[in-house]
């Protein structure tokens, strides 16, 4: 099964109610909520239609759970069982996804690869070691260096970081 991609940043917040952000597939994507909101305060979800508000609405930040929650806006929750839980106002990042609009996708082509064969050389170390020390397979290093596997964000970070004991650093130029 495929893993779903997942929110790692939140790169800027624009009136009156849009989002961009950084998934793990290494693709920005664009979500305005100006709808939703609409239509919640006209189902009487007041609780979301709460976002119209600019001051409340660009308080959005990224869970540990890789998606976007108002850590302002707090919802109470009664399960089945009868047992009430109350946190804040978090969505769905799979519906977040499909609701979003693509701004740009990182390239990820075989240049990706060979900085991390040159710095996995540079230290010294081979695939084998570094896939153990990041906890993935010499064969997966092999195919990223090569330009033969897609690797995601947090992937190549936890491989250099990890893997090679180096920082990444990514620039725009």
């Amino acid at each position: 099964m495929k893993k779903l991609p997942r929110i790692l940043l939140l790169t800027n917040i624009e009136p009156p109610h849009t989002l961009y952000t950084l998934w793990t597939n290494g693709e920005e994507r664009k979500i305005d909520f100006t709808q939703q909101i609409a239509l919640s305060q006209s189902n009487g979800n007041h609780l979301f239609a709460r976002l119209k508000e600019w001051d409340i609405f660009k308080q959005a930040s990224i869970s540990a759970d890789h998606t976007i929650v108002w850590e302002n806006l707090k919802q109470t929750i009664t399960l089945p069982s009868g047992k009430v839980i109350t946190g804040a106002l978090d969505l769905d990042p799979d519906t977040l996804y499909r609701d979003s609009s693509l701004v740009s996708k990182m390239n990820t082509s075989p240049k990706i690869g060979q900085l991390l064969k040159t710095a996995r050389e540079g230290a010294g170390l081979s695939q084998e070691e570094v896939a153990r020390n990041s906890g993935t397979t010499r064969n997966y290093i092999s195919k990223i260096e090569t330009g033969k596997a897609d690797i995601q964000l947090n992937t190549l970070y936890r491989l250099i970081k990890l893997g090679i004991g180096k920082e990444l650093k990514l620039s725009i130029q």
